[in-house]
């Protein structure tokens, strides 16, 4: 990785999402995502001095944290369409709503040709799908999906590891 300030820092984020089910031992790719997104939420607690006429905030400290992948699929197929329907597939019938959010590992792997690429690891999340899946529609079709990502036994949420260039 290129010291700052240098252009070669700048990315154009493109790669492969994977997920290791709980209990399985092979990951599984998702296919196409055109949208990968880590998020983090932050509760506050604000004190502020009432010394003065106008209340002065001399204090701020975190209280809890959360962190939130937002993961966008655009191959429908039986394995994404299970995740996105809470569902159990069964040899190309899939029982919605017949299982529990989706315990997993998920892995992004970074394959950009403009920047430098990254492997992110999430331990431990929790996934469930979100937003609408659009049966009917004049662009294709996407299942939205959320996870959310916890400590692993170790206390680790996730890693992030440049991929060196092959010398």
């Amino acid at each position: 990785m290129a010291t700052a300030p240098n252009t070669g820092n700048y990315t154009i984020g493109k790669g492969v999402v994977s997920i290791q089910k709980v209990g399985e031992t092979e990951w599984t790719m998702l296919g196409n995502a055109p949208t990968f997104s880590l998020n983090f939420e932050s509760e506050t607690l604000d004190h502020y001095s009432s010394m003065e006429g106008i209340k002065t905030m001399d204090l701020s400290v975190v209280l809890s944290r959360k962190a939130k992948l937002n993961i966008v699929l655009d191959e429908i197929n039986e394995y994404n369409l299970s995740l996105a329907l809470y569902g159990e597939a069964n040899g190309g019938t899939i029982e919605g709503f017949m299982a529990a959010p989706v315990a997993a590992a998920i892995k992004f792997e970074g394959s950009n040709d403009i920047g430098n690429q990254y492997v992110y690891n999430f331990n431990k999340c929790t996934i469930i799908p979100t937003g609408t899946l659009a049966l009917i529609g004049d662009s294709w079709m996407e299942i939205e999906l959320e996870a959310t990502v916890g400590a692993d036994e170790n206390g680790k949420f996730f890693t992030v590891s440049e991929i060196l260039p092959t010398p």
